[in-house]
């Protein structure tokens, strides 16, 4: 088996782990792994640096280039579901305020695979990190009311995803039918291609899928707030520390392997008619799990009680398959802790600069993409995984599972990808007409992307990374 550089030297910048209430109960183990000064074990770090490359927009690669018009019913030779978004003024969308808008899906031209919805109402707002700022939007709907979308379970919370720096438009929907094949995760959502028109104008293809929130019919945990042990749904980077609170809704871990961990459920804004509200006692709570569970991951104690290792390990399998930087304990990585239960990944979240679209990606993919360095050019510093892959038990298992489900999960994102890419080609290709992105570096794309300047090209780049990436895990893990 080919090995890496499997010990760094010691991190000097590791911190104290101090702040945390208690000690890892049960905690006899000895570990022969080598340890810094705090008794933490060294973890494996990437070497790889980036090279100096910025993203940037090029050329007219920011500017919808033309509008073209479009309305319900209207015959085209379009084969995926149109989204008309109607709301009296489209540049007053902001990502703090939700603004009044309908909603209209027609769905006549998919021969009966979804169904189109009347005029619904509710409001919209952008979403999204750094993504907002791009030229193409993406948005957050909430309807009046629960209703179904294509086939996805009632709900009124939705999003729509720009896919602005994905050319294939498919890099969500794959990763994502790859985690539901896994058969493990809580809650997978689903992004369905869609062609998306605000005010009679067309703004491109998106994907129209589920927000990831506690729900009955999405991610399905008891977060009561009638007592402190109850279900929780975390975001690593998830917080604004202009915005949040230190100490009441976010937290950093004392290793540094999660900053700005943002508490998404249990809401922790207070609610006068609420029977049971968010208190200091709930923060102190999960807050002390996460650093009991932190400390005994970063000595490798008997981890296992804190942590759903299968979970970790199926979480660990789909990010280094598609190779996501992007939610590796960065930012939009989830962590659920179920009531009464142990710490899981997931659910899985953005996906559209994975399969080799990220301008700080190994250009040889040759390292895993979830571990990470101190280094200041690492666009993810050490996270757990740095860690759990000196444990030969992990890892063992982490080869048994990949053994087990690697050719399951390879064939549900091929079989994703092929199944759409004939249905939103001309889609595509009209989206491309306003967003000349083709054959650019755009978003935070890598200049490989400048290669691959059309739909198909793109499609056989994804197809064939994940060919190879799955090569390099099978010879490496």
């Amino acid at each position: 088996m080919k090995k890496k550089a499997f010990f760094a030297a010691a991190l000097a910048a590791l911190i104290l782990c101090t702040g945390c209430s208690g000690d890892v109960s049960g905690s006899s183990s000895e570990n022969s792994l080598p340890t810094d000064t705090d008794g933490r074990i060294i973890p494996i770090s990437d070497g790889y640096t980036p090279a100096s490359y910025s993203p940037s927009g090029s050329g007219n690669c920011g500017v919808k280039l033309r509008d073209i018009a479009g309305s319900f019913g209207q015959e085209t030779d379009k084969l995926i579901p149109s989204v008309f978004l109607t709301t009296d003024d489209p540049e007053a969308i902001t990502k703090e305020e939700y603004v009044p808008c309908t909603i209209q899906i027609d769905a006549g031209m998919t021969g009966g695979e979804y169904s189109s919805t009347e005029v619904l109402s509710g409001k919209i707002r952008g979403r999204g990190h750094s993504t907002w700022e791009w030229s193409k939007k993406p948005y957050k709907i909430k309807l009046e009311d629960k209703t179904s979308l294509l086939g996805m379970s009632e709900a009124k919370e939705w999003v729509l995803l720009a896919n602005y720096a994905d050319e294939s438009l498919l890099r969500n929907t794959a990763a994502f039918e790859m985690a539901r094949s896994m058969g493990s995760f809580r809650f997978v959502p689903h992004a369905i291609p869609v062609d998306v028109y605000m005010n009679g104008i067309y703004q491109g293809v998106y994907t129209l899928g589920e927000q990831l929130e506690v729900k009955s019919s999405r991610l399905a945990i008891d977060d009561s707030l009638a007592n402190v042990e109850t279900g929780y749904l975390l975001e690593v980077g998830g917080a604004d520390p202009k915005v949040d609170t230190e100490g009441w809704n976010y937290f950093t871990l004392p290793s540094g392997c999660g900053i700005n961990i943002l508490i998404k459920s249990p809401d922790t804004e207070e609610d006068p008619n609420a029977e049971y509200n968010w208190t200091q006692e709930h923060f102190d709570f999960i807050y002390n799990y996460m650093c009991k569970a932190d400390t005994a991951i970063t000595t490798l104690t008997d981890y296992e009680k804190y942590i759903n290792v299968n979970s970790f390990i199926d979480w660990f399998l789909v990010h280094e398959l598609t190779y996501n930087l992007d939610s590796c304990f960065r930012r939009s990585c989830y962590i659920t802790k179920p009531k009464l239960g142990k710490l899981e990944m997931g659910p899985v979240w953005d996906f559209d600069l994975a399969f080799g679209n990220m301008y700080m990606d190994n250009p040889k993919y040759d390292d895993w993409a979830t571990i990470g360095n101190m280094d200041s050019s690492s666009y993810i510093g050490v996270t757990w995984f740095n860690y759990l892959m000196t444990d030969e038990s992990f890892r063992s298992k982490a080869r048994e599972r990949w053994d087990e489900i690697k050719d399951t999960m390879t064939q549900a994102a091929v079989d994703a990808i092929d199944s759409y890419k004939p249905i939103v080609k001309p889609s595509a290709e009209q989206n491309f007409e306003i967003w000349n992105t083709l054959g650019l570096a755009n978003g935070f794309q890598s200049l490989t992307m400048q290669n691959y300047n059309s739909y198909l090209d793109q499609i056989m780049y994804l197809r064939q990374f994940i060919t190879n990436r799955k090569r390099w895990i099978d010879e490496n893990l």
